[in-house]
């Protein structure tokens, strides 16, 4: 298991990419969900960018669901996480409609 310093030198800060979230939101998120009762759970991530969060909350919980609407953002998710595979990204417009749950 990698510990929170190890995966955040990962992942730039807010000052790096300015579309992401901060390094200390990413803590704080880490310190919430770090406990025995989220590890055999399915995060939902609505929009998933570069997949930043994407990795952090894939050491926190059995599975993560990403949800973004740009393929090509999909695609810089996928690099960024390469090697992780409890992370499944979705292609969908939140917007349009429910979720598609029988996609995942």
């Amino acid at each position: 298991m990698k510990s929170l310093t190890e995966i955040l030198d990962k992942i730039p800060d807010k000052f790096e990419c300015r579309n992401t979230t901060s390094r200390k939101f990413k803590s704080d998120l880490y310190e919430f969900f770090n406990k025995p009762e989220y590890k055999d759970r399915i995060c939902v991530e609505l929009g998933v960018y570069g997949g930043h969060s994407s990795y952090l909350l894939s050491h926190l919980f059995k599975r993560v669901v990403g949800f973004e609407i740009s393929e090509g953002r999909i695609n810089s998710a996928k690099r960024f996480i390469e090697g992780i595979d409890n992370i499944q990204f979705v292609c969908h417009n939140l917007y349009s409609g429910p979720l598609p749950l029988d996609r995942w």
